[in-house]
């Protein structure tokens, strides 16, 4: 039960983002894909658990 309690606010706290702890976010993404030199379209498939 605990954990479940754990998990939703997990996702609460996510949905809770401001525009702009989003648009960092999106910057450091881009960065760190841009540095590593790593495929673009693997890490998202590997976040959309293919």
């Amino acid at each position: 039960m605990k954990t479940v309690l754990v998990f939703v606010a997990c996702i609460l706290f996510v949905q809770a983002l401001t525009d702009e702890q989003k648009e960092k976010l999106k910057k450091h993404r881009s960065e760190c894909l841009t540095e590593t030199k790593v495929d673009e379209q693997l890490v998202n498939k590997l976040k959309g658990g293919d």
